[in-house]
Order: structure tokens, then C-alpha cells, then sequence
């Protein structure tokens, strides 16, 4: 545990090696500026940075976020944690830092040292390699400026992009997002709020034989959290942004630029899991003894044999996140995730005859999210299945214990779905259930 603690009066200078501001309380806002809110972000800046890693000959990018907020009561100490996730595949952690000064000039810095480093492990997953690090300084007094840095570096950049929200549920003086590029590079970008576009273009300039593009924001009011409404980074207004074109030594090079193609490499990636084994197509004919011969019949009893039988389990290492494991694995262990058992109907189904299409989707609460720029990352949180019938596609989501087939989970309607096929496939919507399918009638 590395902490440092300097009394240098009303203004504060941070050695510690990492660049810290100069802190000034008088120029600072006050409790009385931002009542009733129990503190205020005095600036929230991203900087992206795109490179090329010579080794490797890819692209790769550096993001640093810097937060300076003055907090003024114990209810806004939630605010002073720093947090970031990371993976040995795609996502390194450089640096984290949180630094805490107080009224009368008491400095305390804490390192990654301090924070607490653990697998990133959401209710749903039973493993997965990716860890996050967590840095919560222990004592954040009443009337404390608190600065917070996370260094990240992000590899595969075809399949992940940068975002960040443009304000918080406190209010916020000054947000920024700097991109940068070598000169000859481009970037795509998307600003949006509650998932519709929002036409507010950056500045531009060429500043030291580097491309850069920024987005400014001053003054924004606290987001407040309505009961049963959108979260705080949709309400917000929101940063999205992809490497677009870049150059390495093959020359040059671009990233996805439509869905259509990124449903052609996600498909690409599926395809050595969705083979269709003889134990598989002897499961499937298992199934469907004695079933009567409509195509939609049959699907539906291999939807309910998988949705019964394989138990939900998310392991996740490398691109389990977004690849399933083999179907037959996932058949022989009488588990996996979303993907897994998607995959493994859509294998059964293949087996009998029925084509379809595995499909991304972001699962909601209410508040569907539009997909954005072609990134894996953003635009997905869940995978389901297009079973294509003869009478028209049924999209069905096996991960649901007790939605029949034909119905879709609340999460999954009115939904952007990207499917994935050889050739590319576009966006489609999910349907939305209408009031009769949660209406009955009784008869006395």
C-alpha cells in the first residue's frame, strides 16, 4: 500500500509522478452553487489515443479518463471509487489512481496497489477471465476534492470501440472527449441521447503531426433518476466512437463499416461451433420421435428440450464472450449461456431441416437500445436465435426458462437484433407483444 500525504495550504500540488492538477478550493465551486447536490464534477475528460503497435502490426488504443469532483457530503462518497475491468485477451490496465484532498490541504494518493483486484464475475457468469480492480479510498472527508485517473489500454480494435457519457447524476462544470490519430487515419463517431441521434459534430485540428478530434461540454445539469425510467448513461448524452481507416505496413487498412459486414465475420466466428455432429443429429431425431411433421411444431419442441434441459452457466475466457462453446460440448455438460444454448438449437434445428440464424441483441429494461456504430462491443449484451418457417421467421430466446416459443422475454421486444449469416445480414426488430397477449377471459 503506497499513500502519500502532503500539507501545502489551500493550494495543493500532487508529486506522486502522475501529472496531478493544481487544486485551488477558492476557485472551486461551492455547496451553495450546486444545492441541493451533495457535490459537483468540476471536469470529466477521456482521452483516445490511436497507435500502432509495431510488434504486432495492429492498431491499438490508449484511453485515459481524469475526474475531478469536489464532494461535500458522506452521500456523495460513492463517487470517489475509480473502477475499471480488464482482460488478458483484448483490455490491459495501465494505471489507476484516486487522490483525495481535503479543506485544509491534506493529500492522500492511492494506487493500484490499494485496490481491491478480483474476477469480473456478474451474477450470471460462474467464470470468466476478465477482472476488474476496484480503488475506494478509505476515508473521503466532508469537503474533499477527489481526483480519479484509469489508464486502459484496448487491442482488436476491429471489434470494440470507445463511449463515454457526457454528464452524471452530479452536476458537471466542463466533459470532454479527445480523440487522436497519426495524420491519414479516421474515425467513425455517434453522439446520442435515449438512443436517438444527436447531431453535435467535434472540433478538428492537427496538433503535433497528430490528428485530433474533441468534444466539449460545460454545465450540465445533474441527471436526475426517475422511478422505472432509462439509466443515467442513456438519458445522458453519449460518445460512440470506432477506428474507421488506419495504416500498417501492408498498407492501408479499414474497420467494419456496415452490420452486414460485421454479421459476416460474427458468423464467421460461430460457424466451427455450429457443427452438426452425429450425437447431435442423433439427440435431435431423439426429440422429435412421434412429432408431427410442421416444421413449427418440430422447432418448438426442440426450443422446449433445450430451454428445460440445458441449465444456464456462463464461462467466458478470451472471446467466450461472444463465441459459444461447440454444441455438442454444450450438450454433453448440460450447460452453457445465452449463446450456447442458442447454438445449440440452432444446430438441433439444422439437424431436422430448419434453418436459422444466430442473432445480438440488447437485452433492455423498457428502453431499447438503437444499434450504433458496427461494434461488437455496445450493441449487444445477449444472443438469441432466428428460427426461419416456412410462414416467416420466429425469433426465440432458449435462455428463458418459461417463455413458450413464439413469445419473447420483455428484455428481448421491440429490439434491434443483428443476425448473423455467411453473406451479412442487416438489422431486424424484434416483435413487440401487444396488450392481448396479457389479457384473459373468463366465462362464469
Amino acid at each position: 500500500m503506497h499513500r502519500r500525504i502532503h500539507l501545502l495550504g489551500w493550494l495543493v500540488l500532487a508529486g506522486c509522478g502522475g501529472g496531478w492538477s493544481t487544486i485551488d478550493f477558492a476557485a472551486l465551486p461551492t455547496a451553495a452553487d450546486v444545492a441541493p447536490h451533495p457535490g459537483v464534477v468540476v471536469d470529466d475528460t477521456l482521452d483516445i489515443r490511436f497507435d500502432l503497435d509495431q510488434a504486432k502490426n495492429a492498431p491499438f488504443a490508449t484511453l485515459t479518463r481524469r475526474r475531478t469532483m469536489r464532494l461535500f457530503e458522506p452521500s456523495a462518497r460513492h463517487h470517489a471509487t475509480a473502477w475499471a475491468w480488464y482482460a488478458p485477451d483484448h483490455q490491459a490496465l495501465l494505471d489507476l489512481r484516486v487522490r483525495v484532498v481535503d479543506a485544509r490541504g491534506h493529500d492522500r494518493t492511492y494506487d493500484r496497489d490499494d485496490a481491491e483486484d478480483a474476477p469480473l464475475r456478474p451474477s450470471f457468469v460462474l467464470f470468466s477471465d476478465r477482472r476488474s480492480a476496484t480503488l475506494k479510498p478509505p476515508v473521503v472527508p466532508d469537503d474533499a476534492v477527489v481526483e480519479t485517473r484509469v489508464v486502459t489500454r484496448v487491442d482488436d480494435l476491429r471489434l470494440y470501440g470507445a463511449w463515454f457519457t457526457l454528464g452524471d447524476t452530479l452536476p458537471v462544470r466542463h466533459a470532454a472527449v479527445r480523440v487522436s490519430m497519426p495524420v491519414g487515419w479516421s474515425i467513425r463517431w455517434r453522439t446520442t441521447r435515449l438512443g436517438e441521434p444527436v447531431e453535435r459534430p467535434p472540433t478538428e485540428r492537427v496538433e503535433a503531426g497528430r490528428r485530433v478530434l474533441e468534444w466539449q461540454r460545460h454545465d450540465l445539469p445533474a441527471i436526475v433518476r426517475e422511478p422505472h425510467g432509462p439509466p443515467a448513461w442513456q438519458v445522458a448524452e453519449r460518445v460512440h466512437v470506432q477506428l474507421a481507416e488506419w495504416a500498417d505496413r501492408d498498407g492501408p487498412q479499414r474497420g467494419f463499416e456496415t452490420p452486414e459486414q460485421l454479421s459476416a465475420h460474427m458468423h464467421a466466428l460461430h460457424a466451427p461451433r455450429a457443427e452438426v455432429t452425429p450425437p447431435l443429429k442423433a439427440l435431435a431425431a431423439d426429440i422429435l420421435e412421434g412429432a408431427p411433421p410442421a416444421p413449427r411444431e418440430r422447432a418448438r419442441r426442440l426450443y422446449d428440450w433445450v430451454q428445460r434441459n440445458i441449465r444456464y452457466c456462463a464461462i467466458s475466457v478470451g472471446l467466450g464472450g461472444w463465441v459459444p462453446h461447440p454444441a455438442e460440448q454444450v450438450k454433453d455438460v448440460g450447460y452453457g449461456d445465452c449463446k450456447d444454448k442458442a447454438n445449440l438449437l440452432g444446430v438441433l434445428l439444422a439437424a431436422d431441416g430448419i434453418p436459422s440464424r444466430q442473432a445480438a441483441v440488447y437485452a433492455h429494461d423498457g428502453f431499447p437500445l438503437p444499434f450504433g456504430l458496427p461494434t461488437v462491443v455496445g450493441n449487444s449484451n445477449h444472443q438469441i436465435l432466428v428460427v426461419d418457417l416456412p410462414e416467416g421467421p420466429v425469433v426465440a430466446d432458449p435462455t428463458t426458462r418459461v417463455v413458450p416459443f413464439g413469445a419473447l422475454p420483455a428484455a428481448d421486444q421491440d429490439a434491434e437484433l443483428l443476425p448473423f449469416t455467411a453473406d451479412g445480414a442487416g438489422l431486424m426488430r424484434s416483435p413487440l407483444a401487444g396488450p392481448e397477449a396479457n389479457t384473459a377471459d373468463d366465462v362464469v
